[in-house]
C-alpha cells in the first residue's frame, strides 16, 4: 500500500539540540549539465550519498559577507500533485568586467547549489537545492544607491512556476567507511571540497 498521504512515525520535540537559522558564508555551485553521478540512498532517495562530475569539469565555491547567503524552500499545492519553491540568494561583493562577463552567460544556465545549514545537528547538515531540475538566476540586481547592498549585485537563484522541483531540498550525506557505514560530516566535507576548482597560488 502507498505511503503517500500518510504520517508513519512519532517526532518529539528536541530541546537538546535547538534549530539555528541561516547557513555558513559560502556555497558550492555546479552546472547542473556537469554532474556525471549521482548515488542516492537505497532507502532514502532524497540522501545523495556522492557526486561525480564529468571529465575536466568542477564546482564553484562561492563566498558571501556574514550572513549574506538566503536560502528557502515552501510547499506549492498543485491541482494534481505538489512542488517545492527552492530559492537560493547569493551576493556577489566586487564589481569587474570578467565578473559582468560571467554573470551574464550565468544568466543562461542551470545550476544545483549545496550549502552547509549553521545547525550541525543530525545528517541534513548539507542541503542541496535544484537537484533535479537545476536552479536559474531569477533575478539580478545592482543598486548603487543602496545602502545596505553598496552596488552588490545581489543574485536570485531559483525556479519558474512550471519548472519546480518535486521534493525538498536534497540532503547531501556522505558515509564513512566503518563495518556499520555511518554519516559522517568530515566525509562530506571532503567529497565536496574535492569537486571544487583550485584557485592558483
Amino acid at each position: 500500500m502507498s505511503t503517500c498521504g500518510k504520517i508513519t512515525a512519532n517526532r518529539k520535540f528536541n530541546c537538546a539540540t535547538p534549530l539555528v537559522g541561516n547557513t555558513k558564508d559560502y556555497a558550492y555551485i555546479f552546472n547542473q549539465d556537469d554532474i556525471d553521478v549521482l548515488v542516492r540512498d537505497n532507502a532514502n532517495p532524497q540522501i545523495v550519498r556522492s557526486i561525480t562530475l564529468k571529465s575536466e569539469k568542477k564546482g564553484y565555491r562561492w563566498e558571501s559577507p556574514a550572513n549574506g547567503i538566503t536560502s528557502s524552500s515552501k510547499l506549492v499545492r498543485k491541482k494534481y500533485k505538489n512542488v517545492y519553491e527552492q530559492v537560493v540568494g547569493l551576493p556577489v561583493t566586487d564589481n569587474n568586467s570578467a565578473i559582468k562577463k560571467e554573470l551574464e552567460s550565468a544568466g543562461y544556465g542551470k545550476f544545483f547549489i549545496v550549502l552547509e545549514n549553521n545547525h550541525q545537528a543530525g545528517d541534513a547538515i548539507f542541503e542541496g537545492y535544484g537537484l533535479d531540475l537545476g536552479l536559474i538566476i531569477l533575478t539580478n540586481e545592482k543598486d548603487n544607491n543602496n545602502n545596505d547592498t553598496d552596488g552588490a549585485y545581489v543574485l536570485s537563484f531559483g525556479q519558474e512556476e512550471t519548472a519546480r522541483e518535486a521534493h525538498l531540498p536534497v540532503t547531501v550525506a556522505a558515509l564513512n567507511d566503518e563495518q556499520t557505514p555511518a554519516y559522517s560530516y568530515a566525509e562530506t566535507k571532503e567529497m565536496l571540497e574535492a569537486l571544487i576548482q583550485v584557485d592558483p597560488s
